[in-house]
């Protein structure tokens, strides 16, 4: 091929990406808004290179001011990514979205989650509170519903709310992406209230918790209570649970 035509298509497809990323960020939302359930962005302005808006709803999740910009250095990868922050609601931090060959995604999403809020989101009761610390490389979803995610979350201030407040501490999930969704490796701080080493399994519209449970140093008698009540404990006082649930 010459150099002239290779010219010519580098010129095309530079062309092409100024429309797109020049295209102004409130019809960027409404054709987004038409394709992803549950998604409304509030007054956006800028555009898709550049903007902001003081507000976006994803389904239970509020967000608040939100800006982003684009990331013109990964596009050699195949890529069109922005780079987003966001400063209140039910997530503060930040994230990169994008879209590449081999389809759409999250990286590098880092910023705190309201446990309130991802219960919402995902259909479950409100029994607990604290604050999630994502540290996502990435994320990705599949085409039966469900997540692919590799990275680390810390549930801090971890607590049960109803019907008696329990302070469970700190919970880590390590997280990995399987054949069918995401492994969550369980565990707790050794000198926390709450003892746990366990695994849960996030699939397509379902979950399933395999974990041992025990007091910890710091275990309140609420605690201890509840424990008693999963079941007998082994040798080491901890006690053995499985849960399966829908989401």
């Amino acid at each position: 091929m010459s150099t002239r035509v290779w010219t010519l298509l580098l010129g095309l497809v530079a062309y092409l990406v100024f429309l797109v990323t020049g295209a102004p960020a409130d019809r960027i939302a409404g054709w987004l808004a038409a394709r992803v359930p549950g998604l409304a962005v509030e007054q956006p302005a800028g555009t898709l290179s550049s903007g902001s808006a003081p507000a976006l709803h994803l389904g239970a999740l509020h967000l608040g001011e939100t800006r982003w910009h684009w990331r013109p250095q990964v596009l050699p990868l195949g890529r069109l990514e922005l780079a987003a922050e966001v400063f209140s609601g039910d997530f503060v931090g930040r994230l990169a979205v994008g879209r590449g060959l081999d389809g759409p995604y999250l990286r590098a999403v880092r910023g705190s989650l309201e446990i309130a809020a991802l219960a919402r989101a995902l259909g479950l009761p409100e029994t607990g509170g604290g604050r999630l610390l994502l540290d996502l490389d990435e994320a990705r979803p599949r085409e039966d519903g469900a997540w692919e995610l590799a990275g680390a979350a810390t549930w801090v201030e971890a607590r049960i709310d109803r019907p008696v407040a329990i302070a469970l501490g700190e919970v880590r999930l390590d997280l990995e992406p399987t054949a069918t969704g995401t492994q969550a490796r369980l565990s707790a701080p050794e000198d926390g209230p709450l003892w746990l080493q366990g695994t849960l399994d996030l699939e397509a519209g379902t979950w399933r918790l395999r974990a041992r449970l025990g007091p910890g140093p710091g275990a309140g008698e609420n605690l201890r209570r509840a424990l008693a009540l999963l079941g007998r404990p082994d040798a080491d006082g901890r006690v053995a649970i499985r849960y399966d649930g829908r989401l």
